[in-house]
C-alpha cells in the first residue's frame, strides 16, 4: 500500500503539480487533470502507430506499468516464495524495452540479464531448499 501511495504522489506531482493541498494531498481539480491524461492517452494510443512520438500520457503509463512489473516481481518471490515465475514480469518489461530501444549494447544487456536472471533463481532455489 505505501509503495502504491508513493506511485500516486508521484504522478499527480508530476502531471497535477500545484492542484492539491499540502504539496500531496489530491482535490478533485487533481483528479481531474489525471483523468484527463487518461483521456488523451486512450485517444494518443488509438490513434498512433509505431514510431510513436513521446507524450506525457505514454511516459505516465510507462511509469506505472514498471510499477506493476516491480510489484509482481516483489509479490511472487517474497510473499509466495517462487522461484522462475517472478521474472517473467521483469523479463517482458526488459523485451518491451529492447524492442523500443536503440540497439545500442543490445548484446552485453541481454547477457546481463540473463547472468541476474541465471543468478536470482539459483539463490532462490537454494534459499527456498535451506529454509
Amino acid at each position: 500500500m505505501v509503495s502504491l501511495l508513493a506511485l500516486f504522489v508521484l504522478i499527480e506531482l508530476r502531471y497535477a503539480s500545484g492542484t492539491q493541498r499540502l504539496g500531496v494531498v489530491p482535490t478533485t481539480t487533481t483528479l481531474d487533470v489525471l483523468q484527463q491524461l487518461i483521456s488523451e492517452g486512450t485517444a494518443e494510443f488509438q490513434s498512433q502507430r509505431a514510431t510513436v512520438e513521446s507524450v506525457p500520457a505514454f511516459i505516465g503509463a510507462s511509469v506505472v506499468a514498471a510499477w506493476l512489473m516491480a510489484f509482481l516481481t516483489e509479490w511472487g518471490a517474497l510473499r509466495l516464495r517462487l522461484a522462475f515465475e517472478p521474472v517473467l514480469p521483469a523479463a517482458l518489461l526488459f523485451v518491451f524495452a529492447s524492442i523500443l530501444g536503440s540497439g545500442s549494447f543490445q548484446y552485453q544487456s541481454t547477457i546481463v540479464f540473463a547472468i541476474a536472471v541465471l543468478y536470482w533463481t539459483v539463490t532462490q532455489r537454494v534459499t527456498n531448499l535451506a529454509s
